[in-house]
């Protein structure tokens, strides 16, 4: 497969050492400076958890101007962003959404049911290994860094920058799954032997990418996603903390195991659907 037409990939001339080496100064430096002033003002070096969340914040969207700035000065950022949608687009992208949903409740309910099957007493600690946020203050800041900020940013990187630069170096098939496998990478910190599910969210959030041109697709199917994923956990383990404790026993694995199959059918027939859509789209002389 020879490489797209770069008219058609506005970032396909970035460099990718450009945009690791722009997150990593924003993520390190920015981070640090913005943390430092946060501390400053507050008169402690510890901060609180909505402190810590506005960091992040605040650190995320300096990523993003850098980006824009230094390595986008030349790009037509409308055709990027393009809301004149073929049809039948955002269904799509909806579709997506909800089918990364079930993707991620497949892979809580699995990872879960494993953990009380052999370790039945460490699935308060599996939970515990993250902060969930406790108070109405504590979960805006989470909704915005989650639902609104992470999918912009994470989908101008993986799908807008490094999807265009390697689908044009070394065609889109390729430039698909490593992209899906830089995405799961970047989240295995946050959801270790879950991060099954980033990969496949990463080849769908990229199908739409390719197949539809703009970048508002994967964004808005990446926040339907996350907003969905963070509502059941908000019902599951916040609302109901005393549920994560040391008397869950292995009987609790059957529901789970249900969850899990309920889930494994539409995802299956779902991806199944996409990679159809993906094979006959990557055929057409756009992705030829």
């Amino acid at each position: 497969m020879s490489p797209p037409d770069p008219l058609n990939f506005p970032f396909a001339q970035v460099k990718t050492r450009h945009v690791f080496g722009i997150v990593l100064l924003g993520s390190f430096v920015g981070g640090l400076v913005i943390h430092i002033i946060f501390a400053a003002f507050r008169n402690s070096k510890e901060l609180s958890a909505v402190d810590s969340m506005a960091v992040n914040l605040l650190t995320g969207f300096l990523i993003l101007v850098l980006l824009l700035k230094i390595l986008c000065k030349n790009v037509d950022l409308k055709s990027v962003f393009s809301f004149s949608l073929p049809s039948g687009a955002l269904r799509h992208a909806l579709f997506t959404g909800a089918l990364g949903f079930l993707i991620a409740i497949f892979a809580i309910a699995s990872i879960t049911g494993l953990t009380l099957l052999l370790w039945p007493t460490g699935l308060e600690t599996l939970f515990n290994a993250t902060h969930n946020p406790t108070n109405f203050n504590e979960l805006s800041w989470y909704f915005l860094t989650a639902v609104v900020l992470a999918p912009i940013l994470e989908e101008f990187i993986f799908r807008g920058l490094l999807l265009e630069r390697w689908s044009f170096k070394w065609g889109v098939r390729r430039g698909l799954l490593l992209t899906s496998l830089a995405f799961a990478l970047v989240h295995f910190p946050s959801h270790g032997v879950m991060v099954t599910g980033p990969f496949l969210a990463g080849f769908l959030l990229g199908y739409l990418r390719l197949r539809f041109a703009s970048l508002w697709l994967p964004i808005l199917a990446h926040m339907v996603n996350n907003a969905l994923v963070i509502l059941v956990l908000f019902i599951v383990v916040w609302l109901d903390p005393s549920s994560l404790n040391e008397t869950s026993s292995t009987e609790d694995v059957i529901p789970l195991v249900l969850l899990a199959v309920f889930c494994l059918l539409p995802v299956f027939f779902g991806i199944s659907h996409v990679a159809k859509e993906a094979r006959k789209a990557f055929n057409e002389p756009a992705f030829s």
